[in-house]
């Protein structure tokens, strides 16, 4: 949260894909958690802020935390900004135990910090489990599961916790449906996922659902390699002259990414750590390892090197370096054999979308970020709240384009069962316009006259019924056009519970003499033309 620039005693919570991944201090004393449907968050707590994601934002809050940790330990791996974490061996000698080691690290976080949130740290056998512990700690606490009782701690939590904290892309499509079907078949707990053979689990789920067993058992899927990766997989980049600015450099970064990934492809591996490292002119050099649950690609190593750069070049005064970047460099950490790239059923390589992607990032280098927006698909009943558009370095082109979208589903609170039913089923929100979509939205829309044969104003009751039946259609002021056919009118009463936002109206779909189509909008006795057919 403050990274989005709010306080912990602001009502906000932050929301990707009609789901909260996190609340201020305020928003969970009104029961809103991590988890919840937005809808469900606005009707717990009426009045909050809705937000989007700030990763730049976080990463420069984050910053001041990785280097309070790295004065406990020398190897941190971060997820994003905001979550990270370390082995502990080490540092639990070190400090006395697991416990006095914990004790230290959220009392490090929690001064780095300054108040401005909360602290969650949790400790156990493996990552899985530790991360799980810190969610279910208590606000600025620990939580340290003891040495090999991993598996007890997580046999009562639900499936669920396999698809929590897991980013959107094809490895959270993949566990949302083991979640299913392991739902279907009576398996509840992790407990009981556990308890299945190990064959049995790869014959009927294979590898996606062989980690997820792990996990349950406490287990790290990925066990440490035993050796370094080779030293010529590592790329760098020489900058003459050095950059100064945040844009400048993440467009560098996308090229370096570009060309890490092409390395690791002419080696049949694919990277699910890497070491992002930067220096400047005058000598300081910082190196950060960044974790994936799934194999890297080049967009989301770019994100990750413009995140940890705008967290040093733009983060407090104290840490940022003292000349411009000379040097970037990405090193493989944890290598695997690569899956392979799967061919169209004729033989052709399916990369529209990564081409797509270079070319949307050699756009972003010209006019700089934030200025490229691209179209990202969202919940809503009207032609113009189904699609907003956002920044491309908030979302991963390719790995978008092969992932399922389940965000059109509605966020009114009376539709709890339809959307329930709407989300499993891949269908539109309840009360959504019947398709094909509009082709042309008009924002704002354009004013309207609809009159009747006698040249009397059509209106539409409190039950939806028209009072008279439409005969002429003027918009903008122009001529009045016949009316040939209509549909509707439909009544929409949305978010009743917000003074500001409730819209009660009604809309319909009006085919004019001149062969065109639009839709309707009626509120508060006047009408209006938000949308165009072709």
């Amino acid at each position: 949260m403050v990274g989005c620039g709010r306080k912990l005693d602001d009502l906000a919570i932050v929301v990707v894909g009609n789901r909260v991944v996190a609340s201020s201090s305020a928003a969970q004393q009104a029961g809103v958690t991590a988890g919840l449907r937005r809808r469900e968050a606005q009707r717990r707590a009426p009045g909050v802020e809705v937000l989007a994601p700030d990763p730049a934002g976080e990463a420069r809050v984050f910053e001041t935390v990785l280097r309070s940790l790295e004065e406990l330990t020398p190897r941190i791996e971060i997820d994003r900004p905001g979550v990270c974490s370390f082995m502990t061996r080490g540092p639990s000698r070190y400090f006395g135990g697991d416990q006095a080691m914990s004790e230290r690290v959220a009392s490090a976080v929690a001064a780095a910090l300054a108040g401005r949130t909360t602290v969650h740290v949790g400790t156990a056998d493996s990552r899985f489990a530790a991360m799980r512990a810190a969610m279910l700690a208590e606000a600025n606490g620990i939580r340290v599961i003891p040495a090999g009782a991993s598996a007890a701690f997580l046999g009562p939590l639900p499936v669920t916790t396999l698809v929590t904290d897991i980013e959107p892309g094809p490895l959270r499509s993949e566990l949302d449906d083991l979640v299913d079907v392991l739902h279907r078949l009576g398996l509840r707990h992790l407990g009981d996922f556990a308890a299945l053979s190990p064959d049995d689990v790869v014959a009927r789920f294979g590898a996606t659902g062989t980690k997820a067993h792990r996990w349950a058992h406490g287990v790290d899927h990925r066990p440490p390699q035993p050796k370094d990766p080779p030293a010529d997989l590592e790329v760098a980049i020489e900058l003459d002259p050095p950059v100064q600015r945040v844009d400048q450099a993440a467009f560098v970064a996308r090229t370096l990414a570009d060309e890490f990934i092409r390395t690791l492809r002419t080696r049949g591996v694919s990277c699910a750590r890497v070491a992002i490292v930067a220096e400047t002119e005058h000598g300081e050099e910082q190196v950060r390892l960044w974790r994936s649950e799934e194999a890297f690609s080049a967009g989301a190593i770019a994100d990750r090197m413009r995140w940890q750069l705008d967290g040093w070049l733009s983060g407090p005064v104290r840490g940022r370096p003292t000349g411009g970047l000379a040097r970037l460099a990405l090193r493989p950490d944890d290598l695997s054999v690569a899956a392979g790239r799967q061919l169209g059923f004729w033989g052709e390589q399916t990369g529209l979308a990564e081409r797509a992607a270079r070319a949307v990032a050699r756009v972003q280098g010209l006019a700089g970020v934030g200025v490229v927006l691209v179209p990202e698909v969202q919940g809503g009943r009207s032609p113009g709240d189904a699609v907003a558009v956002v920044p491309a370095e908030s979302v991963d082109l390719v790995e978008r384009a092969g992932a399922v979208d389940r965000s059109l589903v509605g966020d009114t609170v009376g539709d709890a069962a339809a959307g329930v039913a709407g989300e499993r089923a891949g269908l539109p929100w309840a009360g959504a316009l019947p398709r094909p979509a509009p082709a042309l939205i008009h924002d704002p829309p354009l004013p309207a006259v609809l009159v009747d044969a006698a040249h009397q104003p059509v209106q539409v009751g409190g039950r939806g019924i028209m009072t008279q039946e439409p005969a002429l259609l003027a918009v903008a002021g122009r001529d009045p056009i016949p009316v040939v056919g209509w549909s509707g009118p439909w009544l929409l009463d949305e978010r009743w519970w917000h003074a500001d936002r409730h819209r009660r109206s009604a809309r319909m779909q009006v085919v004019l003499d001149d062969g065109r189509a639009v839709l309707l909008a009626s509120q508060a006795g006047s009408w209006t033309v938000e949308a165009s057919y072709d």
